[in-house]
């Protein structure tokens, strides 16, 4: 994401006011090409646990924050780049220990993130399934997490912190994580209809748990129209089945239920459709929680769409993108692996998982 060289910001203070009122008060540069590209993963810098006089997991002092000048989010991810008094260990070209700070720092780790993955994975892996895993299982660091700070989370961290790539591979018994990916073309639609979980589901057909939703996809660029670059908006909406009387229809938009993970303060209908719903981005993120159940009905459906542009023709050849959907139990104690591959299975769906792949370490 880019530092502020020789304009680095103070070190973020544990006092939340404190802290507040250094933000209103500075006006540092922002991210600059590349890292506003809307075809790469930004990577911002976190302080590292351990270094005293800093707050862990906060954002590093030196990095550069969004957003860009284009649309959607940037930075992408973060990750510990070195407070800036004490950075990370490295090896310089000539082999010997150094030590130093910068997002230059984070960005390798994420790279490292992303090549486990591939590489873990047996076949091949699309960009967009790749891209998908990170954000989706990524997290807002605590010190931006508080309310204070919620609204600029996203300028300085995008959608947070990755896990490891072992984490992002293996579901705990208590959550189900479904992988769509595909391409829409023209005049196409993308729809899954799926049960909610029978141990998340009341007796009166109300449903509980977390959710969280991830899109990724690669639409057609257009760099002559700057902001509105991005010429295909593709939009996953989860919605489910409302039944009043002899009625049936389908209720959800991807912010009825799904809140972004990156709210932002509420402006028009479609200002907060770009700012919350991520209208246009090709990265999106919503999530959102039932702990009391919601809704009379099991039924759902994940339903993908294709917006173009006004006098912008989708191709042929379709915009690729990838879906990840999780649901889990909040108190992760119901078994809704089993239980919602069971129901997949017996209603015929295809199911193949994820298989990693074997490696063979020789013993010397």
């Amino acid at each position: 994401a880019g530092n502020l060289d020789g304009n680095a910001r103070p070190e973020w203070n544990p006092d939340d006011d404190t802290m507040r009122n250094i933000l209103m008060a500075l006006r540092d540069p922002t991210i600059l090409v590349p890292a506003e590209s809307i075809r790469n993963i930004s990577v911002a810098a976190l302080n590292q646990p351990g270094v005293p006089n800093t707050v862990a997991d906060a954002p590093a002092s030196y990095s550069r924050r969004g957003p860009g000048l284009r649309s959607g989010v940037k930075p992408d991810i973060a990750h510990y780049g070195g407070a800036s008094q004490l950075g990370l260990f490295s090896v310089s070209p000539d082999g010997a220990m150094c030590r130093d700070a910068g997002t230059s720092y984070a960005a390798p780790l994420i790279a490292k993130t992303l090549a486990a993955l591939d590489a873990k994975i047996e076949g091949d892996v699309s960009r967009e399934t790749l891209m998908a895993l990170l954000i989706h299982h990524a997290h807002i660091p605590g010190p931006l997490s508080r309310s204070p700070f919620r609204h600029v989370a996203r300028d300085f961290v995008g959608f947070g912190l990755p896990t490891s790539s072992d984490e992002m591979l293996n579901v705990p018994d208590a959550a189900i994580t479904l992988v769509f990916a595909g391409r829409l073309g023209p005049r196409m639609q993308f729809i899954f209809d799926f049960a909610w979980p029978r141990v998340l589901t009341t007796d009166t057909g109300a449903c509980k748990g977390h959710v969280r939703m991830t899109l990724v996809s690669t639409p057609p660029l257009d760099h002559d129209w700057k902001s509105e670059i991005a010429r295909v908006n593709i939009e996953p909406a989860l919605q489910q089945q409302q039944i009043k009387g002899e009625a049936i229809r389908w209720k959800g938009h991807p912010n009825k239920y799904m809140e972004s993970v990156l709210p932002t303060r509420p402006g028009s209908y479609e200002l907060d459709r770009i700012r919350e719903g991520l209208k246009w981005s090709p990265v999106k993120c919503y999530e959102a929680q039932f702990p009391r159940g919601v809704g009379n009905s099991s039924i759902w459906r994940l339903q993908v769409d294709a917006l173009a542009r006004a006098e912008y023709v989708i191709p042929n050849d379709g915009v690729p993108f990838t879906v990840l959907l999780t649901i889990r139990d909040i108190e992760g104690d119901a078994p809704v692996f089993n239980d919602m591959r069971a129901q997949l299975q017996a209603a015929g769906a295809r199911l193949a998982d994820i298989q990693t792949a074997s490696r063979v370490t020789p013993r010397v």
